[in-house]
């Protein structure tokens, strides 16, 4: 159980401390979608600006054909984008680390007793390294949400 509990905390360090570091990291990702869309309206205006024979069914085929691909190349930039940046990717691989532990501890681990433990946990380290990172959070409620938490654990593990 003693085992359990530790494993159940190093995950939750691990996702917790990771979340704000992957949220820090994904800056600038919008700047990748308005890139995107941009270059998109502008195919987009210049095949309207051309004279067409079509039909309104077949423009509106090619819409959606244009919609889709728009979704699929403003995608697979986001996750170039993710994918190249440094302060995405590693913490990204650190998090994911916390997953395979995860679902190794839940093997041996009760279940009643580690997913509220780790989901709390991560939620609580999660709050606190983000307003270390500066993010704005909440003020003397947080801090009585983060004791609850923490009580709440203390209660279920004895």
């Amino acid at each position: 159980m003693v085992s359990e509990t530790l494993w159940c905390i190093v995950v939750a360090l691990l996702w917790g401390s990771t979340n704000p570091l992957m949220k820090k990291g994904s800056a600038g990702l919008d700047k990748v979608n308005q890139q995107k869309s941009q270059s998109g309206n502008n195919s987009r205006e210049s095949s309207t600006n051309t004279p067409s024979t079509s039909s309104s069914s077949e423009s509106s085929v090619g819409s959606a054909n244009n919609n889709q691909t728009g979704f699929l190349s403003r995608s697979f930039s986001e996750l170039k984008f993710l994918f190249y940046n440094w302060k995405y990717t590693v913490p990204f691989l650190i998090n994911q680390s916390g997953s395979v532990l995860y679902y190794w501890t839940l093997s041996s681990a009760t279940l009643s007793v580690a997913v509220p433990l780790t989901n709390a946990l991560t939620l609580t380290i999660t709050v606190l390294v983000g307003k270390l990172l500066g993010e704005k959070a909440g003020g003397p409620l947080l801090y009585l949400g983060v004791a609850l938490v923490f009580l709440g654990i203390a209660i279920t593990n004895s």
